[in-house]
Formats: C-alpha cells, structure tokens, sequence
C-alpha cells in the first residue's frame, strides 16, 4: 500500500510503476524424453548429425500404449427416420440437462417402465436385423428400432442430416477387460451394420456392441425411482448387443457412441457401417489434422481418453475441449496423474484405468466415485470442461475432480479406505505437488491460497496440525505434513507399506520404516494419537532419530537424514514477490515448530541472482540485482532446541521468482465533495484530494468508498478462451462508471449508473457484451463516487456463457502496463511408465542341429530320440524300460546345435497326451569343439508349467551342449525321460519403448493408420541414433520394412548391413555383449521406407 497527503487543490504528481518483466515458469521441452531415456539406459547421444532434425509434437508426447487404430473406408447413405415416435406410456418427457418440473411418482414409474421397452438389456430383444426389425432368440418380436421422442437436443445436441455416415474398420490389440472407442456414433433410430471376419469372433468368442453413454467398464448411469427427484433425461439411456456372427446390426433409439468390447483378449478387427463420426481424442494417437476434422462434427459426443491404465472422459461436446494444443498438454498431464496414483495401493481394480461419464445424472453428492469393479466417476456436466482445461488445472487446480479419481486409489492410512475422504485427497496432493503450479500462489495473505489448495503450502498444514496440538488429527493436513516433509517417493513407499491395515499404528510403522526416523513424537505428542505399545518400541528405542516437523512460508523444500547421508527434496514451486521492492524474509513470523521447541537459525547461503542482509536474528532482507526470473536456490538452517528431545538441524531451501504487478486501486479522500460524476473525476485526473492511497490488489472489487472519497481501480484482463463475454458492474451506495479500452489509449464509457445494484445479473442496465479471442486483452477503469454512505463498493464480474457473471479470477487480472508472455508451466515426468517384456533374439532350428550321443536307449521305434528333431509336438522320445533316472543312473545327451552362438534359455517340451517325464533336476555342459566341455550351470526341482519345463541359465556361448538328467517331473514312481522338443534360445527380459525415445534426422514422418504399440509409427528413409549403457544386453528395433529395403546399423563401430526383418515385427534384433562403454547405435535407411514402431532393450 503507498499513501501519499496533500493540501486540497495542489496538483498531484503522476505516479506510474515501472514495466516489470513478468515472472515466467521454466519451461522443460524434452526433459520427460531424457528422463526416459536415461531410465531405460538410454541417454540421447551427442552425434554429427545426418541431415535436418525431423521434429513432430507427437514426438514430445508422453503417452503409454495406444493398441488400436481406424481406417475408414468411404461413406454409405443414411436412412433418417423422419419423425419422432415413443412408446406411450408418457405425457411429457425429458429433455437432456433439463428436468421436468414437479414430477410425480407415476410419471416416474412411467418412465422408467417406457425406458425398460427400449433396449436389450431389459431382454426385449437380443438382435435388430438390417431392417431395424428387433429379434428375441431368432424371431421378430414386432418392435423396431424408431428415433424417440426424447432422442432431441440428446447429449445438448443433434446429428446433423447433412452428416455423412462412414465406413470404418477398427483394429485393436486389447490388453485390459474394458470396452474399446470406435469414434463413431449411431444417429438416434438409425440401424448400424457391424462385420467381424470369422477367424477373429472365432478368437475372441463374442462382441458386446455398447451404443449409448457407458463407462469403459460397459456400466450404465441408469435412474432409478428413489434415487434422485429430479430426471434430466430418460432413466436408461444405453443399449447392448452381444454379437455372435461375422454380420449383424445395432442402434439405439436415443442415439449414442459405440464402443466394443471383446469376450477374450486377442487382436481384432470389426468393421462398422452406417453410424457418423463424433469427436474423440486419444492421447498418442490422434493427430492435429484429425481433431481439426473432428470440430466439423455435429454428433454431439466426445471422449478424451489415455488408453492403457489411463482415464476416458465423457460426455456431450458442448463441454468438451477443442484446442489441440492445450489436448497435448491435458494428455501429458493425465498420463503423469494416472502413473503417481497407480503407485499407490489400489481398492479398484484400476489397472483398466478410470472412466468418467459426465451426466446431468449424479446419483449421489455433487459427484461420485464408483469403486470397485465399476472403476468410474459419475460427475456432473459442468465438470468436464474443468477436467481438460490444461492451464485451468496448473493454475487454479481441480481438485475435485482427481477427488472422486483418487477414491480408487486410497488403500492405505489410519481409515478404512470404503469410509474415509482424507487418503484419497492425500493421493491428491502427490500429482499436486509435483504437476501443478499452485503452492506458488501462496502469499503472506492466507486469501491467495484457499480451499484443498492450501494443502500444496507446507507452512498452511504444519499450521493447521499445530494449532490442533494434541486433538486425535487424522485429517489432510497429518498426510501433507509428510509429503512435505520427507518427499513424494518416501511416503508412496509407506503407503505400499501399509495397505489395507487403516490403524493409526500401521501408519505409524510404515512411515518409521520408510523414513528411517522415528515417528513418536509426531504421533502422540503433536497428533495426540495412541501407538500400540508393542509397535513403539521397535522404533521408540533410541535408534532412530526423532521426526520433529518444521515449515516456512517461504520454502520450497528441505532436508532428511538416510543414515546420516542427507537428501533434499522439493515439493513447492519458488516463493513469488514483486520485483521493484526489497523483500523481507521473517522467519519470526513465517516459519513453523512445535510449541515444545524454540529456534536458532545457524546458518544461510546467499542466492545466485540478488544478495541477503541480515537485519536481525531471524530476518533478512532480499534484494534483486537483475532480471532474472528466480533468486535461486539458497538454504537456511535450522537448529532446534529441546533439552529432552535431540534431533538434526533442518535445512530448508527457498527459491524466491517474480510476480506481475497486480491491478491499481487508489481510495481519493477529499476536504468536501468537489465532483459529482465519475465522467467528471476522471476528466480532471481526481485533482483538488488531500489524501491519496494506492493499493495493488488481485481484484476488481474494492469498497470502505466512504463520504468525500472516491474509489478508482484499474487493470487488464487476459481473456482466457474464444467466446462472448458478459461484463457486469455490480456497485453501490454512490455514482458509478465503467471504461474500457482494448489498446489502453482509447476508452469508451461502457456503463454508468448511481445508487445499488449489488448483485450479478444479466440486467442490460449495467451489463455489455463483447466478443473476444483467447489471449485477447481488455483494459478497465472502474469509478465510484459515494453518495456520503461509510461503504460504498464496486466490482467488475463477468460471464462467457448463459449463466450468471461471477467474480474476475485473479489469474487474469494484471497492472495496466504489464508485459504479459504465454503461461508455459511444464512439469517433469516423475514416474515413466515402464513395459516390462520378454523378448526371444533367436532358437535353435531342428534342421540344423543333429544328436551327438545319448545313453539310455528308446522305449521303442515310435519314440526314437531323433523325434526331438523332427519339428513335429506329436511325436515323442521316451527312454528305455526299466533304464530308470536318478542320481546314479543320470540321462546324457549330447547335442550339436549347429552354430556358436550366445544361449542363455533351455525349455523342454514333453508329450501332449500321456504320462511325462520332463527333466526337472538337470546341468547343462556347453563346448565349441565337442572336447572340452565347462559347466554352465545346474538346476533342481524345476516346476512344470504344463507340459513345459522352461528355465533361464548362465549366458554363455558354445555350439556343443552335453545334458545330464537325474530327476524329472513325475512326482510318484519310476522316472523316465520323455519330451517331445528341446529347445535352446537366447531371451531376454527387458523395456518396450516408444519410437518417441529416439532421435530423427531426415525424411520421416509421424503416422497412425495402422494397429502398433503407441498410437502411431515414424515412417521414412532418414536415420536415427541413441546410446544404450553398457549393461545392456540386447537390442531389438520393432516395426515393419518396404519390400525392397536396406538399412546401414553401426553399433560400437561394428556396421551390419541389413535388407531383410527377422519376422513381421522385428526389423532386426542382435545380442550385446557387456561392455566397458556404453553402445553407441546409429541407424541409417539405405533404400525403401522402414516404419519404427518401438525399440526393445534387453537387461
């Protein structure tokens, strides 16, 4: 605040803040790819590079699988129904989002009895025929499919007649027992015609074709007559049909998208004809030029989803977002939420993700998490733009939202999980502390950081668990205390530690083991909770040192001891203040302890950007010496002192960044009122005041306007979203103007009026509407005189849609002159999702190998021991009667394998049918001139997995292989040896990952029209390179080849000439040897194309 007295009618000076450069969010371009690189072995590789970097945004995606594709086909005509029918059971019905007024109890009978007509599931009908006729058990049931009556403005929408249908094959490779997006939508009472090929309904048994709004689990948001009062649309509104046969037909008389769902696993692929596209976007694969397509649409439908262990959003598209751009961000943002919250103990069965269906059905509270096997969100519509607003949820947070997510993810703490509303807000807090940008609006003004956000300010929760000192807390802030304490990895790994124990004590001994510290003090002395004795004493005993919370402000993070070796850690974003002014750190005031304890702080550094002075003990003064957007980190040091409890100095870091200036209000105070318009007090720069203060205030409300005062606020507002907003003054007890600008020269008197109007409305009388662009600026001067009232106001709302204007956030609120730049906060990707696969390099061949020796005869001329060699499982060697395996007695075989290779896997194949005897004691010789053989390794009492023993051995390389046998898998009687094949291999368990990971050079190109691992394949005739470390032992490149192709690969200055794949996924594959360095792999595309699916890297 700056307050300036003057004599009456002495002119003012003009006093202008300087432009200040604003504060700017680090910005992290690739680090998630280096992150993954390095955490798979792979650092990116500094190279002469081959030509131009080929560079594409699907590249910089941090997306997990995506194992579906479409190819659409063409387009086929439509048979619009031409009128609206219904079953008559009704007078009046729904429409989507509204409810009907005063509903009886037989209205809502009759409603849902005329709902449970429509659809399959309520065994009406099990099958539709091409004419729309329906079918039970093979017979017309003289129903057909019609467009309802309450089929209108479904989803707030309706599909254009103009709309094409399409013809769309959709391929998938499914992995979790959830149903699949088609993207496409059945325009109400229109019949769909679905096409499976024989050997693929073979594979995966029968097809549910889901046609209406359901969660990926294929659940149903039916309205039941006493769960709610209000019905905003027909209680059912989904349909399902099981398809057994290559070709059948679906719909839906209210319309809807189609999703499909396979009875077992295996890749498909269906064929759908006669529905319309709908907007969707799935993270990894759908492009820009797609999604541009897709704002062409008029089905009024939309899923977002990230497709494996991930999250699907749905809901109408009038709520939806189409900025791609901000979609890339939103994906990134949800894969990081999906793989922090699936680190923690689950009570869903969340590995097939979470699905969100927005409805203007909740069927309990403001939203609701269906836990279990459902694995959904039941929200509200007004959620879904808030889900998958990327800057929105950095910024100002969504909490609840993540909420509902996280109660699928809370198996842990001091409650049961089914009955409590604290761990899954802890689960919260990780991906808030670590994604968003919320702890940096924390401030000496408790206001600018309210609600569940508070939690992201260590300094907010060790507050509110010391001024409850004692008091039995279970609440938020006990959890926050120790994130902010000790980091996000140490506490999921209490969390692993305790699932599904839920006693204060189990919490307690989880966090003692995995920080190492001891908990007591925390727990009983400042919690007030009760530890079982038996527990306490494992940890309470002097061995480890006591855990004693300590918080500032300021901090962004601290310090921990792992036996006596210190780590820090970082859980709040840097501390801003405002440039222009010397800034005063009080750590009398701001920082944090039990009341058991008194501070000294020891000692602190000085930043890299602007100087510290001390002014006493325990404050300093932080001055600025140049535009840098961060002080940088320095470190303050804490000594805690407590006669009867020893711990550790604590060692907080504080980073302080930059703010913008914040809107101007000043308050004029005047000897007599000397204007009477605000047209007047502004003309004449408010001269003739005695008393002149200025405030700088994220708002655009002030009031205390009292008698010969005026109030003056000015700023701009940073429009966040394409749209036509409604402005409203509400103000009163006065005169009141308002004036706008949009270049800050010319401005134009918008709405004036005197007296109250207190409240936000929509009334013209002090109203305007402007339409504006995202980014777009709009300066305001607001003015009000009082009419000699002690609290006249003002304040400026707005609105961009039909409902009533609200307060102006303070993220878009700025000085008149700021500098105001991109909001481009990115966050690092903590925990990358890791495809753990095995991997077969090579096998030996029957037909090149040949068998050297063998000592214990056949058991006839059917089961000679060449039948091991023959390639075919139904013939079978078996050893000679009453020549039985033991110890004394051992099986020997010599085989030459044909070749020297590296080997490192054996797996013996006994008879289909039959008793078997698969060795299961055994060594393993291996030689390369059939002379000296060395021992490779042994093995005993393997267990069958079927009729296969399969073991990993030693690596090691040999042509010659020598088996001794003295125990196989028949658990009672005589043993013999039986088996039908041996094979010898080289496999390797190892990380899938992404043809994002590399780098490019040259003519490539980014493409998602076939079925792969990601989403999308890099197409072209360039190069790429990367490195792998030196343990890594084996590499494989994945994806497909042009016919005539050729590929120059150099690894460690070795160069392979390549013009043939190993198989129709596997380019080339080659076995590494450990090495002293790390392997340097450089691919370049001779001739032809090649398409790069993913790389794997064995360990």
């Amino acid at each position: 605040m700056k307050k300036e007295r003057k004599k009456a009618n002495k002119k003012s000076k003009n006093v202008s803040q300087k432009n200040t450069n604003p504060f700017k969010k680090k910005v992290i371009g690739i680090s998630f790819i280096i992150i993954l690189l390095v955490g798979f072995g792979i650092a990116l590789s500094i190279f002469n590079k081959p030509g131009k970097t080929y560079i594409n945004e699907m590249l910089n995606l941090n997306s997990s699988k995506v194992q579906q594709n479409f190819e659409d086909l063409g387009y086929v005509n439509r048979n619009i129904p031409k009128n609206y029918s219904n079953e008559g059971l009704c007078e009046r019905y729904p429409t989507y989002g509204k409810a009907l007024d005063n509903i009886t109890d037989e209205e809502k009978d009759n409603l849902i009895a005329e709902s449970n007509k429509l659809f399959a599931d309520e065994g009406n009908y099990d099958a539709i025929d091409k004419d729309g006729n329906y079918l039970l058990n093979g017979e017309k049931t003289r129903q057909k499919l019609y467009k309802h009556t309450a089929s209108k403005d479904m989803y707030e929408g309706n599909v254009d007649d103009n709309e094409k249908a399409i013809v769309r094959k959709i391929n998938v490779n499914p992995t979790k027992w959830r149903n699949y997006i088609t993207g496409l939508y059945a325009a109400p009472g229109e019949v769909v015609k679905v096409e499976i090929s024989s050997s693929d309904l073979e594979k995966i048994g029968s097809l549910k074709v889901i046609v209406g709004q359901v969660t990926h689990r294929n659940y149903r948001n039916n309205i039941g007559k006493l769960t709610r009062n209000a019905y905003y649309r027909l209680p059912i509104i989904a349909n399902t049909i099981n398809i057994t046969s290559t070709t059948a037909y679906v719909g839906n008389p209210l319309g809807g998208p189609i999703y499909i769902y396979p009875e077992k696993h295996d890749v498909f692929s269906v064929t759908i004809s006669g529905a319309v596209e709908y907007p969707t976007y799935i993270h990894g694969y759908t492009t820009r030029e797609q999604f541009e397509h897709m704002k062409t649409l008029s089905a009024p439908y939309y899923d977002f989803e990230i497709w494996d262990q991930g999250v699907r959003h749905s809901g109408p598209k009038s709520r939806a977002n189409f900025d791609y751009d901000n979609l890339l961000k939103v994906g990134d943002l949800w894969e990081k939420i999906c793989r922090t919250s699936l680190k923690v103990p689950t009570n869903s069965s969340a590995e097939a993700g979470v699905g969100y269906i927005y409805d203007p059905y909740v069927m309990a509270g403001e939203a609701v998490a269906l836990v279990g096997g459902k694995i959904a969100v039941n929200a509200p519509l007004y959620w879904m733009s808030g889900a998958l607003n990327y800057e929105n949820m950095v910024k100002n947070g969504f909490w609840g939202t993540i909420h509902e997510f996280n109660h699928h993810f809370q198996n842990y703490g001091m409650e049961g999980a089914s009955t409590n509303e604290v761990t899954n807000n802890a689960t919260n807090l990780l991906s808030y502390v670590l994604y968003t940008d919320i702890s940096s609006m924390r401030s000496e003004d408790d206001n600018t950081l309210t609600g569940w956000n508070r939690y992201t300010d260590p300094s907010r929760s060790l507050r509110e668990t010391l001024n409850n000192y004692g008091s039995g807390s279970k609440g938020l802030n006990t959890y926050a205390d120790i994130i902010h304490s000790f980091g996000v990895d140490k506490f999921i790994e209490a969390t692993r530690l305790d699932a599904k124990k839920y006693t204060p004590t189990s919490w307690y001994e989880a966090l003692c083991k995995a920080t190492g510290y001891d908990m007591t003090y925390y727990f009983e002395n400042i919690l007030g909770l009760t530890i079982d004795e038996d527990v306490k004493s494992k940890y309470n005993n002097g061995s480890l040192q006591t855990f004693v919370p300590v918080a500032s402000l300021y901090q962004t993070g601290r310090n921990y001891f792992v036996n006596d070796e210190e780590v820090s850690i970082e859980t709040v974003r840097p501390f801003l203040i405002e440039r222009e002014k010397d800034f005063i750190l009080d750590f009398d005031k701001y920082l944090y302890i039990p009341k058991d304890f008194t501070f000294k702080i020891k000692n602190i550094t000085q930043p890299s950007n602007g100087s510290l002075t001390k002014i006493s003990d325990n404050k300093y003064k932080y001055v600025t010496n140049d535009y840098s957007n961060y002080s940088g980190t320095f470190k303050v040091t804490i000594e805690l002192l407590n006669p009867s409890i020893k711990t550790k100095d604590v060692t907080l870091s504080i980073n302080l960044g930059f703010k913008y200036p914040l809107p101007e209000q000043t308050l004029y105070t005047y000897e007599s009122r000397i204007y009477n318009t605000p047209d007047e007090a502004l003309n004449a720069n408010f001269e003739g005041y005695i008393e002149k203060v200025d405030f700088n205030v994220g708002s655009t409300f002030m009031n205390g306007i009292s008698a010969n005062k005026i109030g003056y606020v000015r700023g701009k507002i940073l429009i966040p979203e394409d749209g036509t907003y409604t402005f409203c003054l509400r103000a009163g007890r006065g005169n009141h103007a308002l004036y706008i600008s949009l270049d800050n020269k010319e401005y134009e008197k918008k709405i004036e009026f005197s007296g109250d109007k207190g409240g936000f409305d929509l009334n013209e009388d002090h109203t305007f509407a402007i339409n504006a662009k995202k980014g777009d600026l709009i300066w305001y001067k607001q003015v009000t005189i009082s009419n000699n009232h002690p609290d006249a106001f003002t304040e400026l709302g707005w609105t961009n849609n039909d409902q009533a204007p609200k307060t102006i956030g303070k993220d878009y609120l700025y000085h008149m002159n700021a500098i105001i730049t991109d909001y481009s906060f990115n966050s690092d990707v903590v925990y990358p999702y890791t495809y753990n696969e095995n991997l077969v390099f090579y096998k030996t061949n029957p037909n090149n190998q040949r068998i050297i020796s063998f000592n214990q005869g056949e058991w006839n001329d059917d089961t000679k021991i060449e039948n091991i060699l023959d390639g075919n499982d139904n013939t079978f060697y078996h050893s000679k009667q009453n020549n039985f395996v033991s110890n004394d007695n051992p099986f020997e075989l010599v085989l030459d394998l044909g070749e020297e290779k590296v080997w490192n896997t054996i797996k013996f194949v006994g008879r289909k049918t039959g008793v078997n005897h698969i060795p299961v004691t055994f060594k393993i010789y291996g030689s390369n001139d059939n002379n000296v053989y060395d021992l490779v390794d042994e093995f005993s009492g393997l267990k069958p997995n079927g009729i296969e023993v399969s073991t990993q051995f030693k690596t090691s390389s040999f042509r010659y292989v020598k088996l001794v046998v003295t125990d196989t898998s028949l658990t009672t009687g005589n043993k013999y040896v039986c088996m039908s094949r041996i094979d010898f291999s080289y496999e390797l368990d190892g990380n899938n990952l992404s043809c994002n990971t590399l780098n490019y050079y040259g003519k490539w190109s980014v493409e998602n029209n076939v079925l792969s691992s990601y989403g999308h394949v890099v197409k072209g005739n360039g190069s790429f390179e990367f490195d792998l470390d030196k343990e890594t032992t084996g590499l494989a490149i994945l994806g497909t080849t042009s016919n005539n192709f050729s590929l120059k690969i150099t690894i460690d200055d070795k160069t392979y000439e390549v013009d043939s794949s190993i198989n129709d996924n596997i380019i080339f594959q080659i076995a590494l040897n450990n090495s002293k360095n790390k392997h340097t792999i450089k691919v370049a595309v001779k001739s032809g194309e090649i398409a790069i699916d993913s790389i794997f890297v064995g360990k």
